[in-house]
């Protein structure tokens, strides 16, 4: 009968090569050449990512650009033109409304620009695809144009913000309006919430003034 020679529990944890002295310097030496390639590897990765990015971007460009019976808009800064504005429609799909005019002040590049609200100054920014040219550059800003902004756009023109008060019944803060083109019989509370959308610069500039005349009584 054969039998296993018997072995050491511990054997599994022993190693019997022999252990070899390294120098510190060594070492280091070899930290350094390690991170530094593994510097190299992420600059490559960070590289590689950007150019298909890019790549992937250029594409996308050319195949737009290549559609049949589209027409790439050329916009300069000072010329008008109308923004769309994207909401949600019966079902899937995206309806756009096209507000304005607006003047581009700003060109960021090719495909983006900031645009001024003709009517308090507001800015904002918007993507080609969602401008349209209206007028070149060289037009005026008349009381028609004002007037026909606030038509398209199915509203009145804020002239004035008069006072604050906070509406205990609807727990908002409102803003007293005077109405271009409307008898002060006619101003209304409105609420701050619809002020920011429409005339963000003017509530901005109301709430800084009305801030000041706080500090002032309080003093």
């Amino acid at each position: 009968m054969t039998q296993l020679p018997m072995g050491n529990a511990l054997s599994a944890f022993r190693n019997d090569a022999r252990i070899v002295e390294i120098e510190a310097e060594v070492l280091d030496r070899w930290r350094i050449e390690h991170f530094a390639g593994l510097a190299q590897a992420r600059d490559k990765l960070h590289r590689d990512v950007v150019s298909t990015a890019d790549a992937k971007r250029k594409a996308e460009r050319d195949r737009r650009n290549g559609k049949r019976n589209v027409r790439r808009v050329q916009l300069d800064v000072g010329d008008y033109v109308l923004i769309g504005k994207v909401s949600q429609a019966f079902g899937p799909k995206l309806q756009v409304t096209w507000l304005g005019p607006r003047r581009i002040i700003q060109a960021l590049s090719d495909w983006v620009f900031i645009v001024e609200d003709l009517r308090d100054g507001a800015v904002s920014e918007h993507h080609v695809s969602r401008l349209k040219l209206y007028a070149v550059r060289d037009s005026n800003v008349t009381q028609d144009l004002l007037d026909h902004v606030a038509y398209v756009e199915g509203g009145h023109l804020v002239q004035e913000l008069r006072d604050a008060k906070f509406d205990r019944s609807d727990k908002t803060w409102k803003i007293q309006v005077k109405w271009r083109g409307l008898s002060e019989l006619e101003n209304s509370w409105e609420p701050v919430s619809n002020l920011l959308e429409a005339v963000p610069t003017m509530v901005a500039a109301f709430v800084k003034k009305h801030a000041r005349w706080q500090c002032e009584d309080d003093g």
